[in-house]
């Protein structure tokens, strides 16, 4: 008896489907890991594996819910205090942390035995010449 044609698909294609879906996995972070894990579920027709396309899927959609969902006015509220630190230097005090923050006094309160502010530092240009 003559072996008949070969089973499967060629090397060459199982390599090549292999390198596409690492790469779709990686350059989505992650996100579109699903499409890879449901392709493959299709071409060894595994029930098994497309539940955990589904999983991944549920999860992908899960994050994008989750991080999408995030408020952009508490982002913005986070790059104002970095600008303000930016353009005036480091706090100084409580009161001028609150103030600068717009923070209630039960919050600067209770944050008063864990903070510690040091003096600006003074400008190395600004001091004068040293002697040497």
């Amino acid at each position: 008896m003559s072996p008949g044609p070969p089973r499967g698909v060629p090397r060459w294609l199982s390599v090549a489907a292999t390198i596409v879906g690492t790469l779709t996995a990686l350059i989505s972070f992650g996100l579109l890991t699903w499409l890879v894990v449901l392709g493959y579920a299709i071409w060894r027709r595994s029930w098994r594996n497309g539940l955990a396309a589904a999983y991944y899927l549920a999860m992908g959609l899960t994050f994008v819910i989750v991080v999408g969902g995030s408020e952009t006015e508490e982002v913005s509220e986070t790059e104002g205090y970095l600008l303000d630190r930016r353009l005036r230097g480091p706090f100084g005090s409580m009161e001028e942390l609150a103030a600068r923050c717009l923070l209630p006094p039960a919050l600067t309160d209770s944050l008063r035995d864990r903070l510690v502010f040091f003096p600006p530092m003074a400008d190395p240009a600004s001091s004068g010449p040293r002697d040497g």
